[in-house]
């Protein structure tokens, strides 16, 4: 069987970095639990003018209809 597409949002691990290795063009997107000793942060290249990469951007910024819509539909 053919393997599965990776998905969207697994960062490489030669991605990975520390607040020490973060620079301006790097993704700042925390992953894991702050204090633990596998946080890190994504560190792919990150959009300019954003502190995300391309991924971690279409998470972080919604379009506004698209917050209300799903505000809403969590109180059904």
């Amino acid at each position: 069987a053919p393997a599965p597409a990776p998905a969207d949002n697994v960062v490489p691990m030669a991605q990975r970095c520390t607040i020490m290795n973060l620079t301006e063009s790097t993704c700042r997107w925390p992953i894991g639990e702050p204090g633990k000793e596998n946080f890190h942060f994504c560190g792919a290249r990150s959009n300019p003018g954003t502190p995300y990469c391309t991924t971690h951007a279409r998470m972080a910024y919604q379009p506004v209809q698209d917050r209300r819509r799903d505000r809403r539909l969590a109180y059904l």
